[in-house]
């Protein structure tokens, strides 16, 4: 039991900092690019925010050692009400599109991370 608890929180700190690296790597990425800028710019990093939630729902689901879905879902509802919190305050900060994208994308990100889950462990 305590060894299912632990990895179940490793799996979910793991997924939550491959969320975080992969955005972080793909803001280092877009700053090397001079060409991006305004609305370019935020695609580039809305791509980069739905990779890294991609990312982040496979990991969770590959490292989960019980109910891995029920972790996915954990991870992104977490994820879910920082986004949220994030949208209300920053809601005149951006353009409509980059905050509704940041919030749909969410579901989508959780749905196709598990789903890649899924089908790796069928292929292996």
């Amino acid at each position: 039991m305590t060894t299912t608890l632990f990895r179940s929180a490793l799996a979910t700190m793991l997924a939550l900092a491959a969320l975080v690296l992969v955005n972080l790597a793909g803001a280092r990425v877009s700053d090397a690019i001079p060409a991006l800028a305004g609305d370019a710019r935020l695609a580039a990093d809305l791509a980069w925010l739905w990779l890294g939630g991609l990312a982040a729902a496979w990991l969770a689901a590959a490292l989960a050692p019980v109910a891995k879905g029920l972790h996915v879902l954990v991870l992104f509802a977490a994820v879910g009400v920082v986004a949220i919190r994030w949208a209300l305050g920053a809601w005149g900060d951006f353009p409509a599109w980059f905050t509704i994208g940041v919030l749909a994308g969410l579901p989508l990100q959780a749905g196709a991370g598990a789903w890649l889950e899924r089908t790796r462990r069928r292929g292996a």
